[in-house]
């Protein structure tokens, strides 16, 4: 916690270190991550006073500063998923009076079926084997789908602005996909 307050300032301790314009630290999961953002203040309350007392208080004044901090979760589209994300929600705002910023959904599927289609592949249930397994495989990806959006709807519904990632179908992302990824973050950030 104290490199990341050391990497904010003007006069960092190697002298022609620089200031970084954005440091970004990728927490551990939720509950591991709220214990380590309150640490600031653990330590400030076990030193009460002297150097150690100072740079807790440092860190725990940065930490706290929605002026130069701002806290994203990172989640999946999933019911355990979501539920940490808007534990780690309530759990800045009660232990460091911050909010979340926004959620970031990482592979969401796209909603590729109307109620017309649905009744289509719904007909195919008579056909032949190829025909249902198409059916159940189309109907599988349509409920999951269906899952993701309402996961994506209850981070919505607690007040959380959400950013979806779609699923990139391919084997392994490559730099193209991993930009366009980025492109869509920074034009919802």
């Amino acid at each position: 916690m104290v490199k990341i307050w050391e990497l904010t300032q003007a006069k960092r301790w190697r002298r022609r270190a620089k200031r970084y314009d954005l440091v970004v630290l990728d927490a551990p999961a939720t509950g591991h991550a709220l214990g380590l953002l309150r640490s600031p203040h653990t330590f400030g309350a076990i030193a009460r006073v002297g150097p150690i007392f100072g740079q807790a208080e440092k860190i725990r004044e940065l930490l706290e500063d929605g002026a130069q901090t701002s806290y994203l979760a990172v989640t999946h589209p999933t019911d355990m998923a979501v539920g940490e994300a808007l534990d780690l929600s309530a759990g800045l705002r009660s232990q460091l009076g911050c909010e979340l910023h926004a959620a970031i959904v990482n592979a969401t599927l796209p909603r590729r079926f109307d109620a017309r289609e649905l009744e289509q592949i719904a007909r195919l249930d008579g056909g032949s084997s190829v025909q249902r397994s198409a059916m159940r495989a189309a109907q599988a990806v349509h409920e999951r789908a269906r899952v993701q959006h309402n996961q994506i709807a209850r981070l919505r519904r607690h007040g959380l602005r959400v950013l979806a990632v779609p699923f990139v179908f391919t084997a392994e992302l490559d730099l193209h996909a991993v930009r366009r990824i980025g492109e869509r973050l920074a034009r919802g950030l």
